[in-house]
């Protein structure tokens, strides 16, 4: 019993040696050069939309937004670096919300406002809801005021600390822009709300790409779709060539933005870089203990930045920014533990190995919805500018075959109306769920009191060989 205890006992320390040795092993080459694509500033152009959209929710004075914002910084940064494991007295997590919660009056009519996303039809929800949304928007007009600057601004950044627990703007009450849009529209003030929806568009596009946070690219993604479908059902009820407005034409344009989510996930870096080096402070006892022989933060970091530094890469960008950028990108697969929690890399980090695994995001997913959402602005410029909405020139044109093959490239399916008065694109917004996003023909519901339903059925147009 005596050896067999003094043997364990070797093997301990033995452990404890070659565990403290391989947790200061360099990284390896791919890891550097990883963690340097990552964590290399990138530009961001043009104003910060991010307090605008921080405190739209409250009427508070203009004057008193920088003032209410930097308190609400300061706030969550203290709380931060004060709390390792972001936990509260009873050990539930710390609820961080902004100071201006209860000083000011805060709109409750977010729910009545268009959705985010597409296949919820923007025009018909406000025609069906006219009262109760002109109610809404006239209580609301200082949100209106507080977002009127969002279509000049040029990146989002959020001035937030990176932390789970750190509160995130109220996005939802974005959808306040359409519906205003969708009023004008409405009472008649068709040039205005044309303009108001495209400028909205060109926003959406650009704070998409020029994002450091993935749910604010997304939301922005979501709301271009959402935008792109309001703006046909605008059209479909005015005459077939009607003229355009220069920020629809510009708003459309290729050039305007690339589905380029590299700014996106260097801020989900920095917030698991954040994360995995506050995880050995939050630990005591023999959490601590074994944090200290299966843990370490360092290389855990660098080990979780391979996968996602690889859409950061000058190739992929370059070509996501050219006339490349809608193309199919392949991601390296999860490993499972068996396949590298015993290899020479995650001696001494097994845990952080397994931790950097399961946390890696599905990235090709969020790449995938941003081009899908480009192809088909793609598509509405090729039918909108050069064909008119004329179906028979769309599909005999080169530009249109092209727009049609990069929807399949997508898998977007083209579909048309049985009566002949639009188009479906059906796609997959994830794994289990399918949507559609209905565009009708300019002029196809110039005699209808409301824009037209689109029957979509499921036979595709297939490009002309």
């Amino acid at each position: 019993m005596v050896l067999y205890t003094f043997i364990m006992l070797c093997w301990a320390l033995a452990y404890v040696d070659v565990s403290w040795v391989a947790q200061q092993l360099e990284p390896s080459p791919e890891e550097l050069a990883a963690v340097s694509l990552l964590e290399q500033p990138l530009p961001m152009p043009g104003s910060n939309a991010f307090s605008d959209i921080w405190l739209m929710a409250y009427a508070m004075p203009d004057a008193e937004r920088s003032t209410v914002l930097a308190a609400d910084i300061q706030q969550f940064e203290s709380v931060v670096r004060r709390n390792a494991d972001l936990a509260g007295p009873d050990d539930n997590p710390v609820v961080l919300t902004s100071s201006a919660e209860g000083r000011y009056p805060k709109t409750d009519s977010q729910s009545l406002y268009c959705p985010l996303r597409a296949g919820s039809p923007c025009l018909e929800h406000v025609r069906n809801n006219r009262e109760p949304i002109q109610a809404a928007l006239r209580r609301d007009q200082f949100v209106l005021d507080a977002l009127r600057n969002l279509p000049k601004h040029g990146h989002y950044h959020s001035l937030v600390p990176n932390s789970p627990v750190a509160p995130v703007p109220q996005f939802t009450l974005l959808g306040i822009l359409p519906t205003a849009a969708a009023m004008e529209y409405l009472e008649g003030r068709t040039k205005q709300a044309l303009d108001s929806t495209c400028q909205l568009m060109a926003a959406n596009r650009r704070l998409a790409e020029h994002s450091d946070d993935m749910l604010a690219a997304m939301v922005m993604n979501g709301q271009l779709l959402s935008n792109l479908e309001l703006l046909a059902q605008m059209l479909a009820g005015l005459p077939s060539d009607y003229p355009l407005a220069d920020s629809c034409l510009a708003a459309l344009q290729p050039e305007l933005a690339a589905p380029d989510l590299c700014r996106a996930i260097q801020g989900e870096y920095r917030a698991h870089k954040s994360l995995y080096q506050r995880l050995p402070h939050a630990a005591t006892g023999l959490e601590a203990l074994g944090m200290r022989l299966a843990y370490a933060a360092n290389r855990t970091i660098h080990r979780s930045a391979v996968a996602p530094a690889h859409y950061c890469s000058p190739e992929l960008r370059t070509a996501l920014a050219s006339k490349e950028r809608l193309q199919q990108v392949n991601q390296r697969p999860v490993q499972l533990p068996s396949e590298f929690v015993f290899s020479r890399a995650c001696i001494g980090n097994w845990a952080g190995c397994i931790l950097a695994e399961i946390a890696l995001p599905d990235w090709n997913t969020y790449l995938v919805r941003r081009q899908q959402a480009e192809a088909m602005v793609e598509l509405m410029r090729v039918v909108l500018v050069e064909h008119a909405g004329n179906r028979e020139a769309l599909l005999a044109s080169q530009s249109g075959q092209d727009s049609v093959k990069k929807l399949a490239a997508f898998s977007i399916g083209l579909e048309y109306d049985n009566q002949g008065r639009g188009l479906c694109l059906a796609y997959a917004h994830t794994a289990t769920e399918q949507r559609k996003l209905a565009l009708p023909w300019p002029g196809s519901g110039m005699n209808d009191p409301a824009p037209p339903v689109l029957s979509c059925i499921t036979m595709a147009l297939e490009a002309q060989e």
